[in-house]
């Protein structure tokens, strides 16, 4: 049986550190370089983390992939596409590859022209192509109700995103750019949402109910099942089947010791059969044959009428033990 349960608790420790690798594996918005981390010091967060936040308006299960080195990085094929259809959400998908490459002091990658029409899966005139959700002309702002959302949820997205715009679709410097606006600015990089507005998110519709699938050779669209969630759940479940694993193993020893005790002999049946604590030893014996009987005053004095003889003091006499409660017992409770 303890077999039994070692098997299973090495079986699941080791699901639990496959299913943790594979979470850690899937978290794509920590950069694995140094590049932007004057981003994170000034918006508090990697640009992918702002991105995936970003496209969650419009998607609640997108989350950022690994994005693809060969340009565009991802793709805006959500059908509610308000949030990825403007040259915002391009500008934080080329900050994003740029944090998830192992990219120190180097430049980086920067957009060739048409990545940006790319990336809208629309053509290069920015006209609407049989895939794409977006709509010309391209926007270089939010919808007033992704502006909203984006309040409301407190996605920092800076000022300089804004009017970035390349008319052929590239996207270079952009980085160098956005960092010089905000050393400039200091403390004003943000100043879309001064004001938080109440008002939730509306519904919003394209103006085609055409919908579409990315081009076959995309590999790396991003995910569209929230994995992490699911994984965590799976995380949670195994650590609960764990708990009780042990807690079940460690009855079944405590149930096993108080048996194999229970089965021990009583301790008062391993004493020899004279060792009563009732019965008195030899020498309370003795002590009893000196011990004045009940009536008689032994008086030691100098006269030779109460004088004790040698002989007297000699002799032993045996006397049967008192009984319990008897005066020979002093306080009424047998010698120990």
């Amino acid at each position: 049986m303890l077999v039994t349960y070692s098997r299973h608790f090495c079986l699941v420790a080791l699901l639990s550190v496959f299913l943790a690798a594979q979470v850690h594996s899937q978290d794509q918005t920590t950069c694995s370089g140094t590049q932007m981390d004057w981003y994170t010091g000034v918006v508090g967060e990697t640009p992918c983390r702002t991105y995936e936040r970003l496209r969650q308006i419009c998607n609640a299960e997108y989350q950022v992939g690994p994005l693809n080195a060969s340009l565009p990085p991802d793709f805006c094929t959500d059908q509610r596409s308000d949030c990825c259809c403007n040259t915002i959400a391009f500008t934080l998908s080329m900050l994003c590859l740029n944090c998830q490459q192992q990219i120190g002091t180097g430049s980086g990658y920067d957009a060739p022209v048409g990545t940006l029409q790319k990336y809208l899966n629309a053509s290069l005139d920015g006209t609407h192509s049989s895939q794409s959700h977006c709509y010309a002309p391209i926007s270089k702002n939010f919808s007033s109700n992704v502006q909203t959302a984006v309040c409301n949820q407190n996605i920092k997205v800076l000022d300089d995103l804004y009017p970035i715009l390349h008319s052929d679709g590239s996207c270079v410097n952009t980085r160098d750019t956005v960092h010089e606006a905000t050393v400039v600015e200091a403390n004003n990089s943000f100043t879309k949402c001064n004001v938080r507005i109440a008002t939730p998110l509306n519904n919003t519709t394209n103006p085609s109910t055409q919908t579409g699938s990315p081009p076959s050779g995309n590999t790396n669209t991003s995910m569209r099942v929230n994995v992490i969630a699911i994984a965590g759940i799976v995380v949670g479940t195994v650590g609960i089947l764990t708990a009780l694993v042990v807690s079940g193993w460690i009855l079944w020893r405590r149930q096993k010791s108080l048996k194999a005790k229970s089965l021990r002999p009583p301790t008062d049946l391993l004493q020899p059969p004279g060792m009563i604590w009732t019965d008195m030893s030899p020498y309370m014996r003795f002590q009893a044959a000196l011990a004045p009987r009940k009536g008689q005053n032994l008086n030691v004095s100098s006269s030779s009428s109460t004088r004790i003889t040698a002989a007297e003091l000699s002799r032993t006499e045996v006397l049967p033990p008192p009984a319990y409660g008897q005066e020979g017992w002093a306080g009424g409770k047998p010698p120990v």
